[in-house]
């Protein structure tokens, strides 16, 4: 978590559920809780929704590719 804290300081931080096709939907929303918590605990900043400001194009993003989920 120390260097995930350190580079969220200098590059966007964007978490991804690797495999996440083979969990359940309960599990994916339990395992996004958990990673959300623990992310806010070590005030870890994550891309897009830690940066308001840059925000701008990700509703584009959004759009295009509504299957994608930010946590």
């Amino acid at each position: 978590m120390k260097a995930l804290k350190t580079l969220s300081q200098k590059v966007n931080v964007i978490p991804i559920i690797a495999k996440a096709d083979s969990l359940t939907a309960e599990e994916k929303v339990s395992f996004k809780h958990i990673i959300a918590q623990e992310l806010e605990d070590y005030a870890i900043r994550t891309f897009p929704s830690s940066y308001p400001e840059d925000i701008d194009g990700a509703e584009d993003l959004l759009v295009s590719f509504p299957q994608v989920t930010f946590i």
